[in-house]
């Protein structure tokens, strides 16, 4: 049997998979950069999945 899902919830997970695409972007450029040993661009991505994680820590803290 079909599950319905509703448009809160659909909606729901695809904001969730907008936010999981755009973190996983920056594990490649991560690790390309410290390869290359480039430590200003390490530390401007790794910067910037840190704010997107601390984005969605906050957003579960507000549901509890």
């Amino acid at each position: 049997m079909a599950q319905h899902i509703s448009s809160i919830d659909n909606e729901r997970v695809k904001t969730i998979n907008s936010l999981m695409d755009e973190m996983y972007s920056h594990l490649p450029n991560i690790y390309e950069s410290l390869v290359d040993k480039d430590i200003p661009q390490s530390q401007k991505h790794i910067n910037s999945l840190i704010d997107l994680l601390k984005m969605v820590k906050e957003s579960m803290d507000d549901e509890l």
